[in-house]
């Protein structure tokens, strides 16, 4: 008797991506929030927190600072990739990481940009354990990437939304993937 593969995820698979999903945007939100106000007219959320250090593998310059209630961070990687990551909200949260890479990108399909945002985020979760979450938000974009139109969001979960786009030049490229979570 012959077995078929099926190419319907399976319930254990599809509990897997949920729990790491959301175990994802729990801890990646706890990473970035350092302190909670609940009183009437304050904001559920304090003032974002560094995602990045020196000491982390990869990262071979950083830079965090908070102007006004937005935290902007840049980091540059041994692979030759800068990041900046500007972090937003007061009862929603939204992040949005450009991905600076050296190059021209023109002819690159719109699977491309999908394929790559799930890959910088990978190594974005190897470069240390504290960022192991990112591997959630890869997965997320893993989940919807034939869904995905480019500079359009489209909701990982419920209150989650994921939109990626890019921005090109002949000397550089930049892969822009926001992230944001309501109430």
């Amino acid at each position: 008797m012959k077995y078929m593969k099926s190419n319907t995820p399976s319930v254990s698979t599809s509990l897997r991506m949920t729990t790491a999903l959301f175990l994802a945007i729990s801890i990646t939100f706890s990473l970035l929030i350092s302190a909670c106000k609940t009183e009437t007219g304050k904001c559920k959320f304090g003032d974002p927190t560094a995602i990045f250090s020196d000491t982390m593998k990869m990262v071979k310059k950083h830079h965090f600072e908070i102007k006004e209630k937005t935290g902007i961070e840049l980091a540059s990687f041994s692979n030759g990739m800068m990041l900046e990551v500007e972090q937003s909200g007061c009862n929603e949260v939204h992040q949005q990481f450009t991905f600076i890479l050296p190059g021209d990108f023109s002819k690159s399909d719109d699977n491309f940009w999908k394929t790559l945002a799930v890959k910088n985020f990978r190594l974005l979760a190897d470069s240390s354990p504290k960022l192991y979450p990112f591997n959630g938000w890869a997965d997320a974009i893993e989940g919807v990437k034939d869904r995905l139109k480019l500079a359009e969001p489209i909701e990982v979960d419920k209150g989650t939304q994921v939109r990626i786009d890019k921005i090109m030049s002949d000397k550089q490229t930049m892969l822009v993937v926001q992230l944001s979570q309501s109430e």
